[in-house]
C-alpha cells in the first residue's frame, strides 16, 4: 500500500529545486495563475487508476424532498466538479438518465442511516455529462438529514480507491453529505431583482480587499464574485464567506511576543466584525458571515506547534471574539451576532453521527512525515491522515513541477522553502543542525506543507461548496479565491523598521502581514498603531534610542509601547529584557565578591541581612554600584543576548527577541568588572 511520502524528491533534488538567492516574488501576468496554483492538475481518470475520494468526486446537489411532485427544472444548488457538466444539463441527466438507468448499488452504510440511498449508472449512458470514459461507471449518493425538506446528493466515479481500502471512499463520500454546508433553498418566493450583488462587490474592492500590482479584480475577478454572491441575494439569505486563517502563533519568537491572539488578532477580528456589521447595517438586510476555518492542525507539526497549542489558541480566539462584542454599542452588537464562525480539522471529522462510524484502521496504510519535534495529538493527526488519504491529488505531480524552470510550483515551493528556513531555525529541536541540514529540512517542509495546503483547499472545496472564498495570501483576485487584509491599514500600519515607518512592499503570493506572524507596537509619541515583527521592538530598544514595555489592554491582549528616549531619561527599556533581574544579579556578584574577600564573612552578610537599604548604600555605595553598571551597559559595544548565543555583535540586531532573559556576553560581564573596580569600594569599612 503507498504512503503519503510517495512523489517526494530526493536529497540532491531538494537543494536544487529549493536554491534561490532570495524569496522569488510570485506574480505573473497570466490571468489564470491564480488558479494554476491552488488547481494546476489534470486527474487521470483510467479503469486500471486509483484516486483518492475528492479526485473521484464530479457534482454536488441538492433537491427537493418530493420529487415526484415538482417539475425538476432545475436544481436547488448544484457545484461541478472537474470536467463534469452536469450541473449544466441537470434536468436532463436526472430525468432522462438518472431516474431511467440507476439501480440500487450495495453501500455499507445504507444500513447505518435508511435516509442514505445509494445507485448506480453505466458510464456508456452518462459519459456526455461527465466527461470521462464510458468503461467507468459512477455513483449516485443521495441523503436527506433529519429536519430539512432537500435531498442532498453527491455524484462520483466508480473507481480504484488510493489507499485500497473501499470502506474508506464510502464512509468520506457519506460522511461529507452530512457535514457540507448544503443547507440553502430555492431562491425565495419573495424575491424581486436587487443590486445587493454589485453594492456588497463594490463594498467589498473598497475596505476589504488586498490589492495588488497586476491586480485582476476589474477585469475578471469581480464578475465571478458577484456570481457567487448572487446565490445568497436571490434568496434573500446571510451571505457566507470562508477564511483559512489564525492557524495559532508563530513559533519564532523574533515575530511575535508568545502563543496566545494579542492585540493583532483582536484588530483582526475587529475588522471581520466590522466589516460585517456595515453589509448589515448599510445596505443588506441578511447580513455577511465570515468563518475562520483554521489551518492550524493542518500545518502544526509543520511548523513545529504542539497540537495542543492549536486548540488553546482556537479557544482564545473565540473567547476573544465574545470580547470584543461587548466593546461596541448595544445596535452594533445585535447587528454583529453571529457573524463570525469558528471551524476546523475537528469539527469537520469529528462531528454528525456518520463521524462515529470511521474506522482508524482503515488508515493503517497513511504516514504522515514529521519533522520538528513537535507534540503530536492522536485525535489531530487521524484528522490530518483522513484529510490526506481523501483529498490528495498530488500522485507525484508536485515533485516533476519544482523541477520546470519558472513553473509557478517551483516559485511557491522556493518562497516556501525560504520562509520555514527562516522560522524553523529558532525551534530547540533544529537550532542545533548545521545552517546546511537547517535549509534541506525547510526544503522538505516546504515540500510537505505544499501538499498538505492543495488537500486542504480540496476539502474546503467540499465542505463549503457555494461560500465566498476569502484568503491572506495575495491572490490576483480572479477568483475563485480573493486576498484580503486582516488588519485595516487605517487602524495598524505595516513596518519593517521603527527607524522607517514607510510601507514595505508585499507583493507576492505569501505576504499579506498576519497578527500570527507579527506583533502590535503602539509609538506613544504620536499615538499610532504599527504592525510588525517583535524584533522592530529590539532593535528600536537596543538602538538606545526608544523606551519599550510589553502591554495589556482590557480585554487582555498584549502590544508593545514605544517612545523616545530623551538624553537623561533612564532606561526603563530594561523591564522588555528583564535587564533589572540581570543588573541586580550583577550586583550581588560584585558585592558576593568584595564579601568573600574578607576573612569575616559570616559577620558582612550578617549587616546585609539586617540593615536598611539606606544604610547599605551609605555604607556600600550600591548607588555608585548601579550607575556604573547602567553606564557600562550604555557604553557597551555589545549587546544582551539569550544564553547560548554564537554572537555579541551589534550586527546580529535580527537575531534579537524581545525574551532575553540571561546574560551570556564575556566582553561586557568583564568591562562591567574593570569599571565596577574602578568605583574603589572598600568592603572592610562595612
Amino acid at each position: 500500500m503507498k504512503s503519503q511520502s510517495d512523489g517526494d524528491l530526493s536529497d540532491d533534488e531538494y537543494d536544487l529545486c529549493s536554491s534561490s538567492s532570495s524569496l522569488p516574488v510570485l506574480r505573473k501576468n497570466d490571468k489564470d495563475y491564480s488558479t494554476k496554483i491552488s488547481n494546476d492538475y489534470n486527474i487521470d481518470h483510467s479503469v486500471d487508476n486509483k484516486l483518492s475520494c475528492f479526485e473521484k468526486i464530479l457534482c454536488l446537489y441538492t433537491v427537493p424532498l418530493n420529487k415526484d411532485d415538482v417539475d425538476i427544472e432545475s436544481p436547488l444548488s448544484i457545484i461541478d466538479k472537474q470536467k463534469s457538466i452536469i450541473g449544466k444539463n441537470f434536468t436532463d441527466f436526472y430525468i432522462n438518465y438518472f431516474q431511467k438507468y440507476a439501480t440500487p448499488l450495495s453501500f455499507e452504510f445504507s444500513d447505518f442511516n435508511p435516509n442514505l440511498k445509494v445507485y448506480k449508472i453505466s458510464g456508456k449512458h452518462v459519459s456526455q455529462f461527465t466527461n470521462v470514459s464510458p468503461d467507468i461507471d459512477i455513483k449516485i449518493i443521495e441523503l436527506v438529514k433529519e429536519g430539512e425538506s432537500h435531498v442532498r446528493g453527491l455524484i462520483a466515479t466508480i473507481e480504484d480507491d488510493k489507499i485500497g481500502v473501499p470502506q474508506f471512499s464510502d464512509w468520506f463520500m457519506y460522511h461529507l453529505l452530512e457535514v457540507s454546508k448544503l443547507d440553502y433553498f430555492k431562491p425565495s418566493a419573495n424575491f424581486t431583482s436587487n443590486n445587493y450583488h454589485k453594492i456588497v462587490a463594490d463594498y467589498f474592492n473598497t475596505h476589504l480587499k488586498n490589492h495588488i500590482k497586476n491586480d485582476l479584480w476589474e477585469a475578471e475577478g469581480q464578475y465571478s464574485f458577484i456570481e457567487k454572491l448572487k446565490y445568497f441575494t436571490e434568496r434573500m439569505l446571510p451571505i457566507q464567506a470562508i477564511l483559512p486563517a489564525f492557524p495559532c502563533k508563530s513559533t519564532n519568537l523574533q515575530k511575535v511576543s508568545g502563543t496566545e491572539p494579542d492585540l493583532g488578532e483582536a484588530f483582526a477580528l475587529e475588522t471581520l466584525m466590522e466589516f460585517c456589521r456595515d453589509v448589515k447595517k448599510k445596505f443588506y438586510p441578511p447580513g455577511f458571515k465570515i468563518w475562520i476555518v483554521s489551518d492550524g492542525h493542518v500545518f502544526s507539526d509543520c511548523i513545529g506547534a504542539d497540537d495542543c497549542v492549536i486548540d488553546n489558541f482556537t479557544s482564545q480566539l473565540h473567547d476573544l471574539y465574545l470580547k470584543l462584542k461587548k466593546q461596541y454599542s448595544d445596535e452594533d452588537n445585535e447587528l454583529m451576532n453571529d457573524c463570525i464562525g469558528f471551524f476546523g480539522l475537528k469539527d469537520v471529522f469529528y462531528s454528525e453521527e456518520s463521524g462515529k462510524l470511521f474506522n482508524e484502521d482503515w488508515l493503517s496504510g497513511i504516514h504522515l512525515k514529521h519533522y520538528t519535534g513537535s507534540k503530536i495529538e492522536h485525535e489531530s493527526e487521524i484528522c490530518r491522515e483522513i484529510m490526506m488519504a481523501a483529498c490528495n491529488t498530488d500522485n507525484g505531480r508536485l515533485s516533476k513541477q519544482v523541477k520546470i524552470e519558472n513553473h509557478p510550483r517551483l516559485l511557491l515551493y522556493r518562497g516556501f522553502t525560504k520562509f520555514m528556513e527562516e522560522d524553523i531555525g529558532q525551534l530547540e529541536f533544529i537550532s542545533k543542525m548545521s545552517r546546511k541540514q537547517q535549509k534541506k529540512l525547510a526544503a522538505k517542509i516546504a515540500f510537505e506543507m505544499i501538499k498538505r495546503n492543495d488537500a486542504y483547499s480540496n476539502l474546503v472545496d467540499l465542505c463549503f461548496p457555494h461560500y465566498m472564498r476569502l484568503s491572506i495570501h495575495a491572490h490576483q483576485n480572479s477568483g475563485p479565491k480573493y486576498g484580503i487584509k486582516v488588519v485595516s491599514p487605517t487602524k495598524c500600519r505595516v513596518i519593517k523598521s521603527f527607524s522607517d515607518l514607510a510601507y514595505p512592499n508585499y507583493d507576492d503570493f505569501l505576504h499579506i502581514p498576519t497578527p500570527w506572524h507579527n506583533v502590535v507596537i503602539k509609538n506613544m509619541n504620536n499615538g499610532k498603531y504599527y504592525f510588525g515583527r517583535s524584533n522592530i521592538v529590539a532593535q528600536a530598544i537596543q538602538s538606545k534610542s526608544f523606551i519599550g514595555e510589553l502591554k495589556d489592554n482590557s480585554n487582555s491582549c498584549t502590544y508593545y509601547e514605544l517612545k523616545s528616549r530623551d538624553e537623561f531619561e533612564d532606561c526603563e527599556f530594561d523591564d522588555v529584557f528583564d535587564a533589572d533581574e540581570i543588573l541586580s544579579r550583577l550586583k550581588m556578584n560584585y558585592l558576593q565578591a568584595k564579601v568573600d574577600e574578607e576573612n569575616d564573612n559570616k559577620a558582612v552578610l550578617n549587616f546585609l541581612n539586617h540593615t536598611n537599604s539606606n544604610k547599605i548604600n551609605a555604607f556600600m555605595n550600591t548607588n555608585n554600584i548601579d550607575a556604573t553598571i547602567r553606564k557600562s551597559v550604555d557604553s557597551s559595544n555589545t549587546v544582551v543576548f539569550d544564553e547560548g548565543s554564537a554572537s555579541s555583535s551589534k550586527t546580529d540586531f535580527n537575531n534579537l527577541t524581545p525574551y532575553m532573559t540571561k546574560l551570556n556576553d564575556q566582553e561586557l560581564e568583564r568591562k562591567l568588572e574593570n569599571d565596577l573596580e574602578e568605583l574603589n569600594l572598600d568592603s572592610a569599612n562595612v
